[in-house]
């Protein structure tokens, strides 16, 4: 049985620090950064978008925003799993 608060207190930490890392990135890779996504993302390409520049408070939005979804996810993930392990 895995412990599902600090399971997803992990998580949203790593999370957090991916999406830090990735608009750092952004701002100082920007081309790496549109390639990486248009290969993830097959057939969208970013060619044509224009880049806009984050603000302070979209900056914090996508923060918070990005770290409580993985928080959940995560957190409801170990609850199912725990649920399957007893059901075995």
């Amino acid at each position: 049985m895995l412990k599902s608060v600090p399971f997803a207190n992990a998580v949203a930490v790593v999370s957090a620090g991916f999406f830090i890392v990735c608009t750092a990135l952004s701002y100082v890779l920007p081309d790496l950064t549109t390639a990486l996504v248009e290969s993830w993302f097959h057939n969208f390409g970013l060619s044509s978008v224009k880049p806009i520049q984050l603000s302070l408070n979209s900056f914090i939005l996508g923060l918070v925003s990005f770290t409580l979804v993985s928080w959940v996810t995560i957190y409801i993930t170990i609850e199912l799993y725990n649920k399957f392990i007893k059901a075995k």
